[in-house]
């Protein structure tokens, strides 16, 4: 009996959370995030840039729009039309790296259309994104240009994989200001020894819709935090009663 009320707990909480993320998506949409500092210091990134008069890098990581981390490659597609538009408008030089060929057009487009929108369409050329066909001329290209170039600010925001730490160590070894961010655990190691700024797991989702101002994303991620108050509040009552000398939460909520 314990486990057939274990599952139909498990069914309730399922619907509860759904209910929360329809109710955030309807109702929440309003809702402020907060400030993130990683996102709020890619302004000052730029405003380094124009002020020493070099370049602004960018790189999406090595993730694509096909597979399990295009949830993170989109996130990564938004902030660079946000890069792009602070680029267009103070007058940054601005050099995209991606060696994932079908995210191509769309950060292309991204980056042609915030240029457009902060009406310097003149100042767009094909050749702001480079295009490298694998890991090897990835870095390959990046350690060159950052040496001639000295780079001042380093975005690297993305679903990223070994590229994470040789970037991040090159970019720091020119002495440009760094922004890291993403959402696979195994890497972010490499950019908390390497980077001034950090976007951590959801932040970078919560970073994407505050810059793309896309209100449903906005009360979704809304209705993503009632379900972690609601999942923390179990744990906790969960906790108190293990420690009271009962397991009667934890065998209800065993599936």
């Amino acid at each position: 009996m314990i486990v057939y009320a274990g599952k139909i707990i498990g069914f309730v909480l399922g619907l509860g959370f759904f209910a929360a993320l329809l109710y955030g998506t309807k109702y929440l949409r309003n809702r402020e995030i907060r400030p993130i500092p990683g996102l709020i210091a890619i302004e000052e990134a730029v405003g380094r840039a124009v002020e020493m008069g070099r370049p602004v890098h960018d790189c999406p990581g090595g993730g694509g729009l096909t597979d399990y981390t295009a949830q993170q490659t989109i996130a990564a597609i938004a902030i660079i039309g946000y890069v792009a538009k602070l680029c267009a408008e103070k007058g940054a030089q601005y050099r995209v790296s991606i060696n994932v060929a079908h995210t191509l057009p769309a950060v292309e487009e991204i980056i042609r259309t915030n240029y457009r929108k902060a009406g310097k369409i003149e100042q767009y050329s094909p050749d702001i994104v480079r295009f490298l066909p694998d890991q090897v001329s990835l870095f390959s290209y990046d350690m060159g240009m950052f040496e001639r170039e000295k780079i001042a600010a380093n975005i690297l925001v993305g679903a990223y994989f070994w590229e994470a730490i040789v970037l991040a160590e090159y970019g720091g070894s020119v002495g440009a200001l760094q922004i890291g961010g993403t959402a696979r655990q195994s890497q972010l190691p490499a950019f908390v020894a390497s980077c001034d700024y950090l976007i951590i797991g959801d932040e970078m989702f919560a970073a994407a819709a505050k810059v793309s101002e896309d209100r449903a994303q906005i009360g979704s991620i809304a209705g993503q935090d009632i379900c972690r108050a609601i999942l923390v509040g179990l744990m906790v009552i969960g906790l108190i009663a293990a420690l009271a000398g009962t397991k009667v939460i934890a065998d209800f909520l065993k599936i």
